[in-house]
């Protein structure tokens, strides 16, 4: 009886120790390596044309478990896809740091406007059967266009008269062509005056006008968004100042010049468009 309790004891005991072994192997698993790290990305135009494509650099200086999946996202400024395509140029799989090229060609049927394009390198990990991969993200806005003056502006006015002695204002705007046509909408024509000091002082607003470049002459007009004189809120309207040269649009340099004049008490200005990437 006495050996038989002896021997059921060293069972029990051999299967205490297997289990502890067990628990001992599942604890000391070897840790999941790092995700991937991009150092940086460059972007090779931050303004395409519809149908235009622009390409993706991102560096990645350190991807422990290899890289094994490249993808791009493009949403709208709502979040909703905007249905592009992209293509990776360059050999990925398996690379531990490296440049990883990603080209993006923006849908043909995409009017305009600023759109985020998310690329994400993801790695190939596996634990137990499972997929445990880890991934980086970078994201980056480029400007879709349509026409051929939709561009990312840096906007200067000079005052040549008002009854403040304002200005000088600068500030950046996006002109985009309504429907894609040959019009643009600019939120003041006025360059700042009735959307800053006369807007303190008097309670004006932003003179919003559509602009329109003459494609032979480059000679620049605007009118209301009725197509119709742009009031200056006082009487009169905002015109070509006729003391001054043509408003104008440079096709060398993608400057667009206004020269404006307000009819009823003579203030005057010239704004300047310049634009702050190239198509």
């Amino acid at each position: 009886m006495k050996n038989l309790i002896y021997i059921l004891m060293i069972v029990a005991a051999g299967q205490l120790l297997s289990s502890c072994v067990d628990d001992y192997q599942d604890i000391q698993e070897p840790p999941l390596l790092d995700a991937p790290a991009v150092f940086s990305f460059t972007v090779s135009d931050e303004t395409v044309p519809t149908g235009g494509s622009t390409t993706i650099t991102l560096s990645v200086v350190d991807a422990p478990a290899g890289l094994a999946e490249v993808t791009l996202t493009d949403v709208d400024q709502f979040g909703v896809g905007v249905g592009g395509s992209f293509s990776v140029t360059s050999a990925f799989a398996g690379i531990t740091e490296g440049d990883v090229v990603v080209e993006y060609t923006a849908p043909s049927d995409f009017s305009q406007g600023i759109i985020t394009l998310i690329v994400t390198v993801t790695d190939s990990q596996i634990r137990n059967g499972e997929d445990v991969s880890k991934s980086a993200s970078i994201e980056t806005d480029v400007l879709i266009t349509c026409a051929p003056l939709d561009n990312n502006y840096a906007v200067n006015t000079v005052i040549g008269f008002d009854d403040f002695d304002s200005g000088p204002y600068n500030f950046s705007e996006l002109l985009l062509a309504v429907d894609c046509g040959d019009s643009y909408f600019v939120n003041d024509i006025s360059g700042g005056l009735w959307s800053n000091d006369y807007n303190e002082e008097y309670g004006t607003s932003a003179r919003n006008a559509l602009i329109t470049v003459d494609e032979d002459t480059n000679v620049v007009t605007w009118t209301n968004m009725d197509g119709m004189p742009v009031s200056d809120q006082f009487g009169g309207t905002i015109i070509q100042d006729p003391d001054q040269p043509d408003s104008n649009y440079d096709p060398a340099t993608g400057v667009i010049t206004i020269y404006w004049l307000a009819t009823r008490w003579g203030e005057n200005g010239v704004t300047t468009y310049t634009p702050t990437s190239v198509n």
